[in-house]
């Protein structure tokens, strides 16, 4: 009995071991892909939706809303100066 434990507990000790190196190999990401992703991300449509999820055609002023643009999201208040149109400003809080 007591060389069966020892040999399932080098047995499982092992596996550990394969484990931690498969886990541990990374590939290098491919330097040219970063660029290509951000002039998409510049050319995407901006979307506007509200805290229910609704999307939001023109935003009116002092609402808080979902600004999404290509895969980067942010929070945004819609603020709005006398006289003018409304500009939309990040948050500090959010």
């Amino acid at each position: 009995m007591k060389n069966v434990k020892s040999v399932l507990a080098m047995l499982l000790a092992l596996c550990m071991v394969f484990a931690l190196c498969a886990c541990g190999q990374s590939a290098a990401p491919a330097a040219t892909e970063a660029p290509a992703a951000d002039a998409a991300e510049a050319d995407a449509s901006v979307e506007y939706f509200n805290l229910q999820g609704m999307r939001v055609a023109n935003p009116q002023a002092g609402t808080l809303v979902i600004r999404r643009q290509g895969d980067k999201v942010s929070k945004l208040i819609v603020r709005c100066p006398a006289g003018g149109s409304a500009i939309l400003t990040r948050h500090p809080g959010l």
